[in-house]
């Protein structure tokens, strides 16, 4: 589905509003039937279609780009998981809004990381794991070198 950044959401949401307060349907139909053209446009654009016009470097720096966001995604995922189950050990109804917004953040990270799933080759998914593994490793050593040194 074709998905639009926040603020042309809101204008959208509006100009549909707007149609359907002042009973133009016709106009209606037309926007509807325009948003259904470029999702169906949007979903036959492949993305080999574009990155085979790529030069060498920018193919390989898509390719980076892809696998970083994959493998952070994973990460967060993880991270939001196990802070949730952290705080609601000690309060099963916590609301607050980091909470809420990790459940959204969670289901988000795991369709992107679900890419590396649905390629369905199990020895990759599991070298990726493992590669997510390692960073997730590096970030926590990150982490308690920050510790040590700001809290001597």
């Amino acid at each position: 589905m074709l998905t639009l950044n926040p603020v042309t959401q809101k204008r959208d949401t509006k100009v549909v509003r707007r149609l359907i307060e002042k009973g133009r349907y016709s106009e209606l139909v037309q926007v509807v039937r325009e948003h259904h053209r470029l999702i169906e446009y949007k979903e036959q654009i492949s993305c080999s279609e574009i990155t085979n016009r790529m030069n060498a470097a920018d193919h390989e720096e898509s390719n980076r780009l892809l696998r970083k966001v994959c493998i952070l995604s994973d990460i967060v995922e993880s991270a939001a998981t196990d802070l949730q189950s952290l705080l609601h050990k000690y309060d099963p109804y916590v609301t607050m809004p980091l909470v809420e917004q990790t459940r959204g953040l969670v289901k988000l990270s795991g369709s992107i990381r679900g890419i590396i799933d649905a390629v369905g080759n199990v020895s990759y998914s599991d070298y990726f794991g493992e590669l997510c593994d390692a960073v997730d490793k590096e970030i926590t050593k990150a982490f308690a070198k920050e510790k040590k040194r700001y809290n001597p």
